[in-house]
């Protein structure tokens, strides 16, 4: 697979599929983390993925975590599953790293013997495309002019050793209106609302909103 190539991307599940997503299980990410990613703190890397992807669109723990991103990975309907982990520093890089995956690839793999998972094509294509997507996380995006990656300010002569920067997540600067989160549980009405709209779809429905009440 080629690093060079690949740029991670938020995840975008697929309607009518079903998928799972967890620390660690069929796959331990978080092992290859702690290996190519060492030191790794989980405040730098929160405004890592904030600065470069934006507002997380899958729910975390309001309790247990900071806040959960799911990004691609080169392979289809597997992720890369990515909480950035605010305690002790011993050990946390395993913690902040786990894998989404869609059912129908799942379930061969939950079939097997778990000495023979290991070897399967599918474990080993899965396993290589998450490292792929875990060193991305060294590419720098920018604050105003200065790179950060998920390790924090990178120093200008590190910028040439590093994957090819990427622009600012595309909403950077604009606000979420405060009513939004006033009342969760209006919110949660709202987003059921735009799904029915959109016939479960979300973006369908807020084109539906649009075209009624602006045009």
């Amino acid at each position: 697979m080629n690093q060079k190539s690949f740029i991670a991307q938020v995840a975008h599940l697929e309607t009518g599929k079903s998928y799972s997503v967890a620390s660690i299980g069929l796959f331990d990410p978080g092992k290859s983390a702690a290996r190519i990613l060492t030191g790794l703190q989980g405040g730098n890397l929160f405004a890592y993925l904030f600065r470069r992807f934006g507002y997380p669109d899958l729910g975390w723990d309001s309790h247990k975590d900071l806040v959960n991103y799911l990004l691609t990975i080169p392979m289809a309907d597997v992720f890369l599953y990515v909480c950035p982990y605010m305690g002790t520093a011993t050990s946390s890089v395993q913690l902040m790293f786990g894998y989404g995956i869609e059912q129908s690839i799942a379930d061969p793999l939950y079939r097997m013997h778990p000495l023979e998972v290991e070897k399967h094509p599918i474990y080993k294509q899965a396993m290589q495309a998450m490292e792929v997507a875990i060193r991305d996380l060294l590419r720098p995006v920018y604050v105003r002019d200065v790179p950060i990656n998920c390790y924090g300010c990178v120093p200008d002569e590190e910028c040439d050793k590093l994957p090819k920067a990427v622009e600012p997540y595309h909403a950077a600067g604009y606000c979420v209106p405060s009513e939004f989160y006033q009342d969760t549980d209006r919110w949660e009405q709202f987003c059921d609302a735009l799904e029915m709209l959109g016939n479960g779809d979300f973006g369908k429905g807020m084109d539906c909103v649009i075209r009624d009440l602006l045009h």
